[in-house]
């Protein structure tokens, strides 16, 4: 049986899909994002709510190239921080 060997040229696509580092405990690497625009159907709030709550560290989003995208887990917990007002 020949012996294994470790392919060197993969440790770049372990790195990629190890599990991230966040802030919020729910996140997982198959959380869901969704666009800003989604974002602002779904709960019916404006753009310029979306970047204050933002800015305030309210609402974390992720840049993704020249993308924003929010992660559903973070919008949930956006939501019930609301609703403990």
């Amino acid at each position: 049986m020949p012996e294994f060997q470790f392919d060197k040229s993969l440790v770049p696509l372990l790195f990629f899909m190890a599990p991230r580092a966040t802030s919020n405990a729910k996140d997982t690497p198959m959380d869901r994002l969704i666009t800003i625009e989604e974002f602002t159907r779904r709960f019916g709030v404006g753009r310029s709510t979306v970047y204050r709550e933002h800015n305030s560290g309210r609402l974390p989003f992720r840049k993704i190239g020249r993308a924003t995208r929010i992660a559903e887990s973070d919008a949930r917990t956006w939501l019930e921080g609301l609703q403990q007002c």
